[in-house]
């Protein structure tokens, strides 16, 4: 279900957010138009601002950490990539569920 991912979405940024001394961190976004709700790596130099795993600077910050840690970070974004697609498909999945029964509504 939506709800389920959205929850999930939400414990993985806070798990990001957890760890001491980050300089980045995975931030639930949610658009007010859509309600897409999805997971972005949020940089706190610079502004904190919004930036994807390829950023430079997002990768200097990863490259100064340890392997370990390195890892632990690929594996959140992998899991972050992961909940942002299976939000969308269950979105775009309930858009559709609804569209398809306005249509019978309508021709009855």
């Amino acid at each position: 279900m939506l709800v389920d991912v959205q929850v999930e979405m939400r414990m993985l940024a806070e798990e990001t957010k957890a760890v001491a001394g980050r300089v980045f961190f995975l931030e639930v976004h949610r658009r007010k138009q859509t309600g897409q709700t999805s997971l972005r790596w949020r940089l706190v130099p610079g502004g904190w601002r919004h930036v994807k795993w390829e950023d430079k600077a997002l990768q200097l910050a990863l490259s100064q950490l340890a392997l370990v840690w390195r890892d632990w970070y690929a594996e959140k974004n992998a899991m972050a990539l992961k909940l942002n697609r299976e939000e969308r498909e269950l979105r775009a999945a309930a858009r559709d569920d609804f569209s398809t029964r306005m249509t019978k509504a309508r021709h009855g």
